[in-house]
């Protein structure tokens, strides 16, 4: 977290009974003022109700799928852009997910200049009074206002990634449809023993599972892809 300026916090939740809770809610300085005070920032201890409405970057993990944000959201913490990854058992389980706060107010700043730059265009627009002029005006505003956003989103995402890929702890994979192992963090190492570079690119079945294993997991990929709706719990026997 350190690392990356904008990533403020991360911390994990896990659902019973149908109710979120944190499980790992370290402390955080809010309001940058270099001390930790208060409720708001103080560590939530295990257990702590998570009484906002669950995000669907969390809704999304606990289905079984890193989750990155699309929207930026507004909570009693802050304003924020989140992803969230599922921390999935040796058995094959989503038991909790993984969250990470980006501090959205640089983003929303940059996206207000952008909007005033809009706003100026069209004036500018107006008061030459030439049709072609005006739609190019308009076009490059609403051009650069969109490349801007989307390389927002890209940033925000890779920055993310890079956030899970480092983590020590816990062990967190990311597959593609057919199973391919697309991400390989540092607790994924350290619990299977495996570097990252052998890992990534192959199938997880043949890395992790017995054959026969393999085969299931394999097919209830292709049901959840095909679907897109969320698929049972299973237990997985390692190779």
């Amino acid at each position: 977290i350190r690392r990356v300026p904008l990533f403020k916090t991360a911390y994990t939740l896990r659902v019973d009974n149908g109710r979120a809770s944190f499980i790992v809610s370290p402390p955080v300085d809010l309001n940058n003022d270099g001390a930790i005070y208060g409720p708001l920032e103080d560590r939530n201890p295990i257990g702590t109700p998570y009484r906002q409405k669950p995000d669907p970057e969390f809704i999304g993990a606990m289905h079984g799928s890193p989750t990155p944000g699309k929207a930026i959201t507004t909570d009693i913490w802050g304003t924020w852009l989140s992803g969230c990854a599922p921390l999935i058992t040796v058995s094959g389980k989503v038991d909790a997910a993984v969250c990470i706060d980006v501090d959205a107010k640089p983003i929303l700043r940059h996206q207000r200049w952008l909007d005033a730059g809009m706003i100026a265009a069209w004036l500018a627009a107006i008061l030459l009074s030439g049709y072609g002029l005006t739609a190019f005006l308009l076009d490059r505003a609403a051009t650069l206002a969109n490349r801007t956003a989307r390389q927002e989103r890209h940033t925000a995402f890779r920055q993310f990634e890079h956030a899970l890929q480092t983590i020590a702890f816990p062990a967190i994979q990311s597959l593609d449809r057919h199973g391919l192992i697309r991400l390989w963090n540092h607790g994924s190492e350290e619990l299977y023993g495996i570097p990252r570079e052998e890992a990534e690119g192959r199938l997880i079945g043949d890395l992790l599972l017995t054959p026969e294993d393999a085969t299931a997991f394999k097919t209830l990929l292709e049901r959840l892809w095909t679907t897109r709706q969320s698929v049972p719990l299973q237990d997985w026997r390692p190779r």
